[in-house]
């Protein structure tokens, strides 16, 4: 069975999925396609993980709260899970 990503708040050493991105976009090393690609495909399962982790957390809190507080965090909600659906329909959208 093959392992899932790491979550950096179990393993401090690991950095945020955001903070691994920019060092690999701004390193010099020499890596394959492959080993890039890789590398690239981890960051954004990491990212996935981590997203699902926020919302689900979000949900839990503002559930929470009073009637007159939850449409201040829905508008942000609204527009967030909006950018997510653009993401997914680019990369589910796949030419070759």
């Amino acid at each position: 069975m093959s392992e899932g990503p790491n979550d950096p708040k179990k393993d401090p050493e690991q950095k945020p999925p955001a903070e691994q991105l920019e060092e690999l976009q701004a390193s010099d090393e020499e890596l394959s396609p492959k080993e890039l690609f890789a590398k690239t495909s981890h960051i954004g399962l990491l990212m996935a993980y981590d997203l699902i982790d926020k919302l689900r957390y979000w949900e839990k809190e503002t559930l929470k709260l009073p009637d007159d507080e939850v449409p201040v965090r829905l508008a942000h909600l609204v527009k967030s899970v909006d950018q997510l659906r653009d993401a997914y329909l680019t990369f589910a959208d796949l030419e070759f």
